[in-house]
């Protein structure tokens, strides 16, 4: 894949990334990340492409080497380091029960506040735990 000053790629990851650059829904990041390594295979040097992509050399370097070790795979974003964020398995139970068999007394729906008030929990809990369950208690299929 790489001899010494030659950076050269498959025809076939070269559709793969050819076809990303296309793409009009993936991330404009995976999307520079490909333009990167179509440009180094076409023989433009690091400075160029850097450049050209508006990134550091280090940058150019990194997916260069990403890609030698894992191919198109390797410009995927990775999962990033930290704590996994934790609902208890009751607090999401007890947002969704309330969400989904009662009606607020102030309200004709559920609002972030409103629930967090109710269930006795803060609304970044809520929203995750909506946004997880793809519940939109603001959107009403009917009129009341």
């Amino acid at each position: 894949m790489d001899t010494p000053g030659v950076f050269t790629i498959t025809a076939h990851d070269a559709a793969i990334l050819e076809s990303w650059i296309r793409s009009t829904s993936l991330q404009q990041g995976q999307i520079t990340r490909a333009k990167i390594i179509l440009a180094l295979s076409e023989g433009m040097p690091v400075m160029d492409v850097a450049a050209a992509q508006r990134v550091s050399r280090k940058t150019v370097h990194k997916w260069k080497t990403r890609f030698i070790e894992s191919g198109p795979e390797g410009l995927l974003d990775q999962a990033r380091p930290g704590r996994p964020s934790v609902i208890d398995a009751e607090i999401v139970n007890r947002v969704l029960t309330l969400t989904t068999s009662r009606i607020p007394h102030e309200s004709t729906h559920w609002s972030v506040s409103l629930m967090a008030k109710y269930a006795g929990v803060t609304t970044w809990q809520v929203r995750q735990i909506w946004n997880a369950a793809d519940l939109k208690p603001h959107r009403l299929r009917t009129f009341k």
